[in-house]
């Protein structure tokens, strides 16, 4: 084990007793929780991250991922620190969605759950195979080991914060070295190269944007760009992660309020472009609550393949809104037997691991 400031942490591991391929972060939020906090960490080994967030929100290319972007242009530049503080006024509304992710079972061991889990994870491993396999006799492409490893080689060759040229340029290395995998049939290259560049670039946007531009919209307590960030999040998990089912894929559009974006043939979220505008939270007493409460950021969340969704709402909003998106979901998934077994509750972020 590792050492950060006294706490005991895990390296990144692979998971080898329940049927899926996976790393740490479940062991890493146990032990390393805040009451009220959530936590910005980097895996291979597990170690604090924190971001320069001049370079992210200056990137050109968030217009090709975030709606209302132009918003982000807003923000003085900063550094986004580790610890992530939840405002008092805001809370989580989880919704279970009665899908289970059954990871283990069956004869083999495999589920639905796993083979798909293990897919996303095993294209994630291809993809930096593929790039690694270009690296010729380069001493820095040779000593990285993951897809993050080759971002940040490539950032530090380029003396660059840019993002476009450094995931152009992987993506680019990922196809030729496709066009070379033995075990790959010619005829069938050009669609798994075109898997694995979509599964980097979904891995890219989401770590070197997303996930920091989500943390830093919660601690400088800036809800009006939130949404569009996690929208973005969730967009991406639907059509280029594919981990989704349905009704996971449909909870967080209806908690925003988006709920024409969901498509169930094929299963995908349709891109919403347009300037987005949040009301200011009513007064306890207000008179004038709008029937339909609309949730700040909302995203499934884990694995996929079934589990649940948050939602970040206003706290003196948390109740009414999770009746009417538990009610909604019923309505929408009644026919179901997993609606029968939905859950919705109410919860802050809660401390890691202790004795009682």
């Amino acid at each position: 084990r590792d050492y950060i400031n006294g706490s005991a942490i895990l390296k990144g591991t692979v998971q080898g007793g329940v049927g899926t391929f996976g790393g740490s972060e479940d062991h890493a939020a146990i032990l390393m929780g805040r009451k009220h906090e959530m936590r910005l960490l980097s895996f291979c080994p597990t170690r604090p991250a924190c971001f320069d967030m001049d370079s992210i929100i200056n990137e050109a290319m968030l217009s090709d991922i975030i709606d209302d972007e132009d918003n982000l242009k807003q923000l003085a530049p900063s550094t986004q620190e580790s610890y992530v503080r939840l405002s008092p006024d805001l809370t989580f509304v989880i919704a279970y969605s009665g899908a289970k992710a059954e990871k283990a079972g069956g004869a083999d061991g495999a589920t639905e759950a796993s083979i798909g889990y293990n897919s996303a994870s095993e294209l994630a491993r291809k993809a930096f195979d593929a790039y690694y396999s270009m690296g010729g006799d380069n001493e820095g492409v040779s000593a990285t080991q993951t897809l993050a490893d080759a971002i940040r080689w490539e950032r530090n060759a380029s003396n660059s914060n840019n993002g476009h040229p450094i995931k152009e340029r992987i993506s680019n290395r990922i196809k030729s070295g496709v066009s070379v995998m033995k075990e790959v049939a010619p005829s069938d290259r050009e669609e798994y190269s075109t898997a694995l560049v979509q599964r980097f670039r979904q891995f890219y946007d989401e770590t070197e944007y997303l996930v920091p531009l989500a943390a830093h919209a919660i601690s400088s307590q800036r809800y009006d760009w939130i949404g569009p960030v996690v929208d973005a999040s969730h967009r991406g998990a639907v059509n280029a992660l594919k981990n989704q089912i349905g009704e996971t894929a449909w909870l967080p559009l209806w908690a925003r309020g988006k709920e024409e974006c969901f498509s169930a043939t094929p299963l995908s979220v349709v891109r919403q472009k347009g300037v987005e505008t949040m009301s200011p939270p009513k007064p306890l007493n207000a008179t004038n609550q709008p029937s339909r409460i609309k949730a700040l950021a909302a995203s499934a969340f884990g694995a996929g393949f079934g589990g649940s969704c948050w939602a970040l709402v206003y706290r003196h909003q948390a109740q009414e809104f999770a009746e009417q998106w538990q009610n909604a979901y019923e309505a929408k998934f009644l026919a179901k037997k997993n609606s029968n077994s939905a859950q919705f509750f109410i919860t802050d972020p809660g401390p890691g691991a202790f004795c009682v």
